[in-house]
């Protein structure tokens, strides 16, 4: 059975992410600028918290989205060059997450020669 715990944070995340889209069909800049503040990192971590897990699992959390920032932002770059380059939306988001995978597997293999563990 879900929990109304659950149950709020989907509908929380549904209307975070519908909103965003409504505002980025209206001003994608500040839908751009909404969505590169830590927002989803700062609610994840606030409902961790709420849900009694302990500070040392939240800093683990922190530092694994620290982590993945690099790789993550792949797909921006390359859905933005894509786009601006006359590719259609599928293609370039196709495009995209293929570079995204391939530059998640490189600097997973990069961090390994450093010791950094990023699962």
């Amino acid at each position: 059975m879900l929990s109304f715990s659950l149950i709020l944070k989907v509908a929380l995340t549904a209307v975070f992410i519908v909103a965003l889209s409504e505002i980025g069909k209206r001003v994608p800049s500040v839908a751009g600028l909404i969505v590169a503040l830590p927002l989803a990192t700062a609610m994840t971590m606030t409902l961790m918290h709420l849900d009694g897990e302990a500070g040392p699992k939240i800093a683990e959390f922190a530092r694994s989205a620290l982590i993945y920032i690099p790789p993550s932002s792949l797909f921006i770059v390359a859905m933005w060059g894509a786009l601006a380059s006359g590719f259609g939306f599928w293609p370039s988001f196709a495009g995209s997450l293929a570079v995204t995978a391939g530059g998640f597997w490189l600097y997973a293999l990069l961090l390994a020669r450093f010791g950094v563990k990023m699962l």
